[in-house]
């Protein structure tokens, strides 16, 4: 399925992230052994005076240091890169929407929505402004880094000359050292390479998954099989208060009003509350995803119900998932809806909603205890 395909590249990508995250602390690790080695042998050597020791022990301490804040400059550009990353496809998928839109009938709607376009591009640029400048201090901090290294390497030339009994040691080491760098600069190449090809992937699929939306693939669904809450509770299922006030709560916080961003905020929520890590990028497809996770295993925090009233609807607890299919109960017509009850007849996602629409084409997932 196309969750599936989407959720096993994400999975893939962040295995890469992972391994070239390790990849660097190894290589540093391995490094900094290397190195430290090299130190021990120039500051102990009875044939080098004190006044030469001070200079080389002063450049190497430099050089930890300078490469500590680069070490450090470098996961917050990592992690702003994938802030920006996550703006640039909400911007997309805001502009899909609005392309979906009738040009008459939605006119207003149109209107809101590139108003929160607006703000978005305006987010996007404040990201890319931040990592340009954090990308400058990385530049700064290398070249520093380079200097200095240039200047270690020249003093660890001359101990060697004035020390013939460390020189054969120190010329192995910094072979290694040569030898390491080069190695995991390879590695990391290739990783990164993996990962632009997977993420080129995860955007054709998306892309196949909205021609998928526009040819009614995922617009019918059928509860018949399904319990009650009631029934549900009969068979010693409990409701979770702590997990649905949790999650009900959160996305309350962070509705401020609808933007047309409802699926984004409602697996936002899932994320922070650490209730799910679904996502997907149409709200009706969020479902699926969910009865996926659920049948194996990825999610026991919730479990699927059948409501067949509007009475049923508004009395739902907080916490309760309720996805709406492409068009149903007059919401969009390409994306659906989804939303999360508040357990006073409301529910919220991007905006608070006073009018839950009871409809058949409709999923609602219930949290849980010991699922």
């Amino acid at each position: 399925s196309y969750s599936t395909y989407v959720e096993d590249l994400d999975s893939q990508i962040n295995t890469l992230n992972d391994l070239i995250s390790a990849r660097k602390n190894n290589s540093a690790f391995q490094i900094n052994q290397l190195q430290s080695q090299i130190d021990d042998m120039i500051l102990k050597s009875t044939k080098l005076n004190n006044d030469f020791k001070e200079k080389y022990k002063n450049a190497s301490n430099k050089a930890k240091s300078l490469q500590a804040q680069i070490n450090a400059n470098s996961a917050k550009i990592n992690a702003k890169k994938l802030e920006s990353i996550n703006a640039k496809n909400d911007e997309a998928l805001l502009e899909r929407e609005i392309a979906s839109l009738d040009p008459e009938k939605d006119k207003d709607e149109i209107e809101q929505k590139k108003s929160e376009l607006k703000k978005l591009r305006g987010n996007s640029d404040g990201l890319k402004s931040e990592l340009i400048t954090l990308e400058g201090i990385d530049r700064s901090l290398t070249s520093e880094l380079k200097e200095t290294k240039s200047l270690l390497s020249k003093l660890t030339d001359e101990a060697m000359s004035k020390d013939n009994e460390i020189q054969s040691r120190i010329t192995e080491l910094k072979g290694r050292i040569t030898s390491e760098e080069d190695k995991a600069k390879n590695d990391i190449e290739n990783y990164e390479n993996q990962q632009k090809i997977l993420q080129s992937a995860k955007e054709y699929a998306y892309t196949q998954m909205e021609t998928a939306i526009s040819e009614g693939e995922f617009s019918s669904h059928n509860n018949d099989n399904l319990m009650t809450f009631d029934e549900l509770s009969a068979q010693g299922l409990k409701y979770s208060s702590e997990k649905g006030q949790k999650l009900a709560q959160d996305i309350g916080s962070h509705a401020h009003g609808f933007i047309g961003k409802c699926s984004n905020r409602v697996a936002n929520g899932l994320q922070r509350t650490g209730l799910g890590n679904e996502r997907m990028p149409s709200a009706h497809m969020m479902d699926d995803k969910l009865r996926e996770d659920i049948r194996t295993g990825k999610n026991t925090n919730f479990r699927e119900i059948k409501v067949t009233s509007q009475e049923q609807l508004r009395s739902l607890p907080a916490g309760c998932i309720i996805v709406y299919e492409a068009g149903a109960a007059g919401y969009n017509s390409t994306h659906g809806h989804i939303e999360v009850s508040l357990g006073n007849g409301t529910a919220a996602s991007d905006g608070i909603t006073r009018n839950m629409r009871f409809t058949q084409n409709m999923s609602v997932f219930v949290p849980v205890e010991n699922a």
